[in-house]
């Protein structure tokens, strides 16, 4: 799935690579006005984090993927609670969970409410760890677009503003004003889509993990009360 989010992004970011020699050599994108090139050094700020928290994102993802598949694979069809404490002896997110629960059972009587709380307590600091982040692509992926959007808008004013005080309608006068709105646009969903897209596969692969681990708990809870 990563993969197929990632291979159009990277032929897209290919094809764009090309375009910075041309936007330097035109005058056009040399007179910008101001207000356009701070939203544009925004806008290349938030594409820069979407792209390398995206990339964390992912690779941090994929990687509890893999622990939790260790995991499972090392439970196995246990069914006592040797079994389970013998299986809890790594770090992978079930282990941490499952650790947590047989700790409380350790320290004395306990009943299956107060240790399904405790299975609970554990699976939401392992949703914390696995959401870390997420907000900043979260901000990108809906600010990003209305960042442009302002500078479209922004930058068809200037334009109109520009026609008025040059009592003329030639394309050099109009030219850098749409310019800078169209770059805004351009730049704006260039930030937003690999954001969203990061965001989607993370909070997709983080809910799996946190049905799976409340479902595991409550089969631990029941095989570690001996019932």
């Amino acid at each position: 799935m990563a993969l197929y989010y990632a291979a159009p992004m990277a032929v897209l970011l290919l094809q764009i690579a090309d375009e910075p020699d041309r936007l330097q050599g035109s005058e056009v994108v040399q007179q910008l006005t101001p207000v356009a090139v701070g939203l544009l050094a925004v806008l290349g700020v938030m594409l820069l984090a979407s792209l390398f928290v995206g990339s964390l994102k992912v690779i941090h993802v994929a990687r509890i993927q893999r622990e939790q598949r260790r995991f499972r694979r090392r439970l196995g069809a246990a069914t006592t609670a040797e079994e389970l404490a013998t299986a809890s002896g790594e770090g992978e997110p079930g282990a941490r969970v499952l650790r947590a629960m047989i700790q409380r059972v350790d320290r004395g009587p306990v009943g299956p409410e107060e240790l399904g709380g405790v299975a609970l307590q554990a699976i939401t600091e392992e949703e914390r760890q696995a959401s870390n982040l997420l907000p900043i692509l979260t901000g990108v992926a809906s600010t990003g677009p209305l960042m442009g959007l302002l500078g479209t808008v922004w930058g068809i004013i200037e334009a109109f503003l520009a026609l008025d005080q040059s009592r003329s309608s030639a394309i050099n006068v109009v030219a850098p004003a749409m310019a800078g709105a169209l770059l805004t646009t351009a730049l704006g969903l260039l930030a937003a889509i690999p954001a969203l897209l990061c965001l989607q596969f993370a909070e997709r692969r983080t809910n799996d993990l946190v049905a799976e681990l409340e479902a595991a708990a409550q089969t631990w809870v029941g095989v570690l009360l001996g019932r």
